[in-house]
């Protein structure tokens, strides 16, 4: 398995940079000089980002490919046709509510394939969201650590984006799909009428809500006097704003929040 960290990302850095052209030897060399100067090592890839000889969206795709180069390969290296479908619903309800451009999908896609090369099956959706275009996250290299199936099962996505009400989104990661409610306001509860339908026998027919607030343009979980009690991060809450990477529990499911802006 290759190493992520120290010389052999400098090279995985260097292979890549050159091969896709968003680099070249003497701006290598140019960071090489720098990062002999530093008393502190730092990579080549992050010299290179803040000397702008790469850009924010270079960064990006070379990083991914360099983490999925750390992980074990796919067994199959070809997508089955499930696989397509799955893709292609998703691409399109992000188009459809206009979370990505066209343009964005098709470098999306290239880099999907590019990871192909290195067999890697990458379903869009990791993709898209390794490129920081679903949600607000600074530290979106994390994005691997939010998909895995051992942590919560569901993501709640908060939408500030393209007009001034708030929507909101969830991702099934185990199925990989987008569902839209695309309401400033869902339920959460055993109730078939609920927005979102939890069978957990610890949940109330009604268990919580999540707000959007115009003024502040802020999102509120709500408690609706919900008998075993509705958690944020593990808090019990009546009422409480909502920020990225929160936590919400009710009875034994576990939703993440993330929060997207213009």
């Amino acid at each position: 398995m290759i190493k992520k960290t120290g010389k052999d990302e400098d090279q995985n850095f260097i292979d890549l940079g050159l091969q896709y052209r968003y680099i070249n030897e003497e701006k290598i060399q140019e960071c090489r000089e720098t990062q002999q100067k530093r008393p502190v090592k730092s990579s080549l890839i992050e010299i290179a980002l803040s000397h702008d000889f790469i850009d924010e969206n270079q960064y990006k795709v070379l990083k991914t490919i360099i983490k999925y180069k750390t992980l074990p390969s796919t067994p199959n290296k070809e997508f089955s046709k499930k696989d397509k479908e799955r893709d292609r619903e998703f691409a399109e309800i992000l188009l459809q509510e206009k979370f990505i451009t066209y343009d964005q999908l098709k470098k999306c896609l290239g880099l999907q394939k590019a990871l192909v090369e290195y067999a890697r099956i990458v379903p869009i959706a990791n993709v898209i969201i390794s490129q920081g275009l679903l949600w607000e996250n600074a530290d979106w290299e994390n994005w691997n650590e939010i998909l895995k199936e051992d942590s919560t099962s569901k993501i709640l996505i908060l939408s500030l984006k393209n007009d001034s009400l708030g929507k909101v989104y969830l991702i099934n990661k185990k199925e990989i799909s987008i569902t839209l409610a695309g309401k400033d306001e869902v339920s959460l509860g055993r109730v078939v009428g609920a927005d979102i339908q939890v069978n957990d026998n610890g949940v109330s027919r009604i268990h919580c809500k999540v707000r959007y607030v115009e003024y502040g343009k802020t999102w509120q979980l709500i408690d609706m006097m919900s008998t075993f009690g509705t958690y944020l991060n593990e808090e019990r809450i009546s009422k409480t704003p909502l920020q990225s990477l929160d936590v919400i529990r009710i009875g034994q499911s576990l939703y993440q929040v993330m929060i997207c802006r213009d």
